[in-house]
């Protein structure tokens, strides 16, 4: 299939509660990209979860990239609803944690690696973090 900016469509929603419709129909995205998400919606799992499993809205054979600092704040996402605490936690760590949650979701890990990102806060002030970057693929029979 050739490349086409006639064949991309962006949308604007809630990440935790995407709408239904065509735009947000089962199986119709080839990619989600997720950068800096995670760890600012108040339920990530209800993110993953509309990705995946029967009704998820990536296409088997379709890509998912994740990219995140796991800086969770509680203003942002209570503690409960954490993916494995942060980063470096003796418990696996949130990368850890949102790989098997993808995993249950019917994705497979192909690739890893640090991301650099630049945060513009405002004209003088910029956050520079490595976040952690993982693509999954959903499995063909998912």
């Amino acid at each position: 299939v050739e490349p086409s900016a006639a064949r991309c469509a962006f949308a604007v929603a809630d990440a935790c509660a995407l709408p239904a419709g065509d735009a947000f129909a089962p199986r119709s995205f080839d990619a989600v990209l997720a950068a800096n998400l995670l760890c600012r919606l108040p339920d990530p799992d209800a993110f993953l979860r509309r990705l995946g499993g029967r009704d998820g809205l990536v296409k088997p054979g379709g890509v998912v990239y994740l990219v995140s600092p796991y800086s969770w704040m509680p203003q942002y996402t209570p503690r409960e609803a954490w993916l494995g605490g942060r980063a470096g936690d003796a418990e696996g760590g949130a990368a850890a944690r949102v790989a098997a949650r993808m995993r249950e979701l019917g994705f497979a890990l192909e690739a890893e690696r640090a991301e650099p990102l630049v945060i513009r806060d405002h004209a003088r002030k910029f956050q520079f973090i490595v976040s952690h970057g993982m693509l999954f693929r959903r499995n063909e029979d998912a």
